[in-house]
């Protein structure tokens, strides 16, 4: 499945009911928040949809956050742009610190990076 949309919407389909409940995000805090937990649900959902590269999974966490995070005065097309920028600085900072098995500590409450490590 190409279309980044199409997979938004199966994936939006299939996160967790809070974020789905989610009103509009408009501070900085709650919108950092937020965007770690998209991206959190996309790695977990994401062998459940299909052999998905980080590109698309980046695409598709963009697509979701701008539909929640608004930044006031800025138009849609650069949120996207704001936001491509910092999903992808989350996800560097996270694979370097904790590997790219960070996806399992970010699930589960007693995991630690040893337990990835080992």
């Amino acid at each position: 499945m190409s279309n980044i949309s199409q997979l938004a919407a199966r994936i939006r389909d299939m996160l967790d009911e809070s974020l789905k409940q989610a009103k509009q995000i408009s501070d900085i805090e709650g919108a950092i928040r937020f965007i770690g937990e998209v991206i959190s649900e996309i790695e977990v959902l994401a062998p459940e949809i299909g052999d998905l590269t980080g590109n698309e999974k980046k695409k598709v966490a963009v697509v979701l956050v701008n539909e929640f995070v608004n930044i006031p005065f800025v138009p849609e097309w650069l949120e996207a742009k704001i936001f491509d920028y910092v999903i992808e600085a989350i996800v560097k900072t996270l694979n370097n610190y904790l590997g790219h098995a960070w996806a399992a500590i970010s699930n589960k409450d007693e995991a630690t990076k040893d337990d990835v490590e080992n």
